[in-house]
């Protein structure tokens, strides 16, 4: 099938991959954890409101390739496999399912702000669960001690950038696509 390239689209997703790259190495470390407070799942959320699933999702993995081949993209301007191998590698991945199920959601019910808060606690929880699993197996401690530092002190600042996310959203996407 050949699809014609919608350039307005493609240039959005490139701006989001790079907006993903200035703003994912803010982050805020915690003394309590390995896994610092970060601004990527804020970035993410709108994401969704921006752009499809699959352009939410390769703006995700540019971001990521980006970092993987060693731009400092990442938490504390941090980069290469190595992250991806350490105490953040988990929810490294759960961004990845974050971008495809927000989207998915935004997008079918784009007027149901309440169905936008779900698909963001949704993801947010398999990000939880991925980096949890992942931080667990890194640092050799228990799922319970896991989810204790490495969820437990972001589950009210994620709260905070859902509703951020839920209010700035859609005024984003209609200044933006119309554009």
């Amino acid at each position: 099938m050949n699809r014609k390239i919608d350039v307005k689209r493609l240039t959005i997703t490139a701006i989001m991959a790079a907006a993903a790259c200035v703003l994912g190495p803010i982050s805020i470390p915690l003394p309590i954890s390995l896994v610092p407070i970060s601004a990527c799942t804020l970035v993410f959320y709108l994401f969704s409101y921006l752009l499809r699933a699959r352009e939410c999702a390769a703006a995700c993995l540019i971001y990521m390739l980006l970092g993987l081949v060693g731009l400092p993209v990442f938490s504390g301007f941090r980069s290469g496999a190595a992250v991806f191998a350490g105490p953040t590698g988990g929810y490294l991945l759960g961004y990845f399912f974050l971008c495809i199920l927000c989207p998915l959601a935004i997008h079918r019910w784009p007027a149901r702000r309440l169905l936008h808060i779900a698909a963001m606690a949704v993801s947010t929880a398999l990000l939880y669960l991925l980096g949890t699993i992942w931080y667990a197996l890194y640092a050799k401690i228990g799922f319970g001690a896991a989810l204790t530092a490495a969820v437990l002190p972001f589950l009210p600042g994620d709260a905070i950038k859902i509703a951020i996310a839920v209010l700035i959203g859609p005024i984003l996407r209609r200044t933006i696509l119309k554009a």
